[in-house]
């Protein structure tokens, strides 16, 4: 459920919403790259409420400069939400891929024993660096193996996990 005007709820309705959404199974996607009223995403994940990160305004007349680039609605987040410590960088990245694939019910979306080698490589050793850069993976992988690359190269390699 997207909600922005659920930021300007009294604390007192927003923790009866909170309530009832984690009653239910409900989960919220956060847009904060449009608009200065962001939905209160640490007040939910605080009360238990499963919350993402999304972008729907995708180069369109309400926001043209939307690139569905989700490193990139992280790093606004961060600035909106106020989410800038180390711990926070962590739920930025959580917000934007494990978060957002339990809302939207996929199931297997963690790197464990099992599941779909399906992942982003990016060049940064650090968290703090991939989300300021939010530039393109250098290496996409799906289901263990290379599909799209930044670089040139004519044979893609096979991964461990392939």
């Amino acid at each position: 459920m997207r909600a922005r005007a659920v930021g300007g709820y009294s604390p007192q309705e927003q923790a009866k919403l909170a309530h009832l959404a984690r009653q239910s199974g409900l989960g919220f996607v956060s847009d904060p790259h449009t608009g200065p009223l962001a939905l209160p995403v640490r007040a939910l994940r605080d009360a238990g409420v499963l919350v993402a990160l999304g972008q729907d305004d995708i180069e369109d007349a309400y926001y043209p400069y939307g690139r569905h680039n989700m490193l990139e609605v992280a790093f606004l987040a961060s600035h909106l939400l106020e989410f800038k410590t180390s711990g926070d960088q962590e739920l930025l990245l959580d917000m934007v891929t494990t978060s957002a694939a339990q809302i939207l019910g996929l199931a297997g979306h963690r790197l464990a024993i099992g599941n779909s080698a399906n992942l982003c490589i990016h060049d940064s050793e650090r968290l703090v660096d991939v989300l300021r850069e939010h530039t393109a993976p250098r290496w996409v992988v799906s289901r263990g193996r290379v599909v799209a690359s930044t670089e040139t190269i004519t044979d893609w390699p096979d991964l461990p996990w392939s």
